[in-house]
């Protein structure tokens, strides 16, 4: 017993996912281990033998699946066994910007501005002795550029949402939880970035008879016409329930600021001018 603690077991990976390289490595600075033989066992089986052979790789198995590593390290007369059990698992990261405003019938995933809310969701799979841990029974840890304070009030038992705000300074911001059972026998981990988008504010034209025109953004400069047009401002991944909401806009004509009366702030007419014209 005595000889035991002067002997760790480190592992490369304490969280390992499934079918994941994994390592082993005998540590001491009281017994040299150079001159001792090593037998490993990978669940009841022999995989390796030798003087010296401080070092172990393999492989986990499938999610919930046990990979139960021993080692005897024979040094004389004296036998010293270290062993470790890792229990491979997963947990997924959903992320979505909070209030992040897309005109209709965008396609895809809002993007997160500056300064953006961001909702993060884990789901875990994980399993131990055959029974998948619930959602809600599991314990979180959650953390922000590998920084668990900024989340310490937001991680627990059953927390597996948390919230944040995107900083002014890093383009992108990483996500990681420690997912595990609640006797501990089981846990994953998982990661994911979080990129942050440049907000932008692209111009339709809004169409008498067929409404805005989404299927086609106006480039730099446009036919006016004869007849008056009328353009919608929309800003992509504004951190705004709504294309107005709080969002303010400043129109100008020819380098000149335009004093809008009762009209929607997002909407603009001008008048038809038989020519093409600039806007920005």
């Amino acid at each position: 017993t005595t000889l035991e603690k002067l002997v760790t077991l480190e592992v490369s990976n304490e969280t390992p996912g499934p079918f994941t390289p994994v390592s082993f490595k005998l540590v001491s600075y009281d017994i040299d281990l150079n001159r001792a033989t090593m037998t490993w066992f990978v669940n009841g089986k022999g995989a390796l033998s030798g003087v010296g052979k401080k070092t172990f790789a393999t492989s986990t198995g499938a999610v919930g699946e046990p990979l139960h590593v021993l080692v005897t390290i024979q040094r004389g007369n004296d036998i010293i066994t270290k062993e470790k059990t890792l229990i491979p698992g997963e947990v997924d990261i959903l992320w979505e910007a909070i209030g992040s405003y897309t005109p209709p019938f965008y396609r895809g995933k809002a993007l997160p501005g500056p300064e953006a809310s961001i909702r993060a969701v884990a789901i875990p799979n994980i399993i131990v002795s055959g029974k998948k841990i619930e959602t809600a029974s599991a314990v979180y840890q959650w953390k922000l550029n590998d920084k668990f304070r900024e989340f310490s009030n937001q991680s627990g038992f059953g927390k597996n949402t948390v919230q944040f705000v995107l900083g002014l300074f890093n383009n992108t911001e990483i996500v990681e939880v420690i997912a595990s059972a609640f006797d501990t026998k089981g846990a994953a981990r998982g990661k994911v970035p979080v990129q942050r988008q440049g907000v932008e504010v692209m111009l339709y034209e809004k169409h008498p008879l067929y409404g805005i025109q989404y299927e086609r953004a106006l480039a730099n400069t446009v036919d006016i016409g004869v007849n008056e047009i009328s353009f919608i401002a929309e800003p992509y991944y504004f951190s705004s329930p709504s294309r107005e909401g709080s969002v303010s806009y400043t129109w100008e004509v020819n380098n000149n600021r335009i004093i809008k009366g009762n009209e929607k702030e997002s909407e603009f007419i001008v008048a038809g001018a038989g020519e093409n014209g600039n806007f920005f």
